[in-house]
């Protein structure tokens, strides 16, 4: 079969292996790393780009891309940038740094990384890639953690592995066909956020709220109530109103109205300090 033959169709994916040996006595397996750098090197590539250092023994580690949408909010991942961060119970939609080509006679497995998984990282991706499947893939990732996750562009974050099908025959078996443009708006049209997100950020803004209301009733009432006391104090030793008066022969009348005239000038003075802060504020 000629290179002509081979790529003829509605596109240039493989529709049978080029080796005739193989495909004659053809067998369904999950590839191993020596044929996954086989096709790889084919035209066009299984994997683009390829690294050999992200190849495995039974599949290929995808890295993140560069196209990322977290809350809604677009992402565009650089050298000079690199690095997206998901939020406890937040959401975010990313997309592969690598393209695939998936042959007529292949379907791809692909899911998170072991080491992602257990950092918090929920993955919400369609586990096949269906034969003549070509460019980037796309998924929802979501942090089930208590704690913030730090991805990076070009790290390996998937994992993909690929499985011979049965053979392509040509009118009978078709393959994939692009409906959308190999592009993060055209999958995530819906442009999720989280609700469990937003609703706990709108959570945590009522209860700072109340917090800040609290701070600001302590701050008021406590000179307040220093105020009033003074005051009663300072009523009751001279008698005024018909309170109490305390014997004026006592030697602790003098210091009594003293530190109740200074107590009251303190408690004036914090209240309208306070008062100035929160205007500031």
């Amino acid at each position: 079969m000629t290179e002509e033959e081979q790529n003829t169709g509605e596109n240039k994916r493989l529709r049978r292996d080029p080796r005739d040996e193989v495909w004659e006595n053809w067998q369904g397996a999950v590839l191993l790393q020596n044929e996954i750098e086989y096709y790889a090197s084919l035209d066009p590539p299984l994997i683009e780009p390829f690294d050999k250092k992200n190849l495995k023994a039974a599949g290929y580690k995808l890295s993140l891309g560069s196209e990322c949408r977290v809350g809604g909010k677009v992402y565009n991942l650089s050298e000079q940038s690199p690095k997206l961060v998901i939020e406890p119970h937040d959401l975010a939609v990313v997309s592969t740094y690598e393209k695939v080509n998936i042959p007529g006679f292949l379907i791809g497995r692909w899911n998170l990384r072991v080491t992602s998984a257990y950092e918090g990282i929920v993955w919400v991706g369609a586990p096949q890639v269906d034969p003549g499947y070509d460019g980037h893939l796309y998924c929802p990732l979501y942090n089930l953690s208590n704690r913030a996750v730090e991805l990076e562009l070009k790290k390996p974050l998937f994992f993909i592995d690929f499985v011979r099908t049965t053979r392509f025959l040509e009118g009978k078996s078709t393959l994939w066909k692009r409906k959308r443009e190999d592009s993060l708006d055209s999958y995530d049209v819906h442009r999720l956020k989280s609700a469990l997100f937003e609703d706990f950020e709108q959570f945590r803004s009522d209860i700072s709220s109340v917090r800040k209301n609290l701070e600001r009733f302590q701050q008021i009432i406590f000179p307040v109530l220093a105020i009033i006391i003074a005051a009663v104090t300072v009523i009751a030793s001279l008698g005024i109103f018909g309170f109490y008066e305390i014997p004026s022969e006592s030697k602790w009348v003098g210091i009594s109205i003293g530190m109740s005239g200074l107590a009251f000038l303190l408690a004036i003075y914090a209240l309208f300090k306070i008062k100035y802060y929160i205007k500031k504020k």
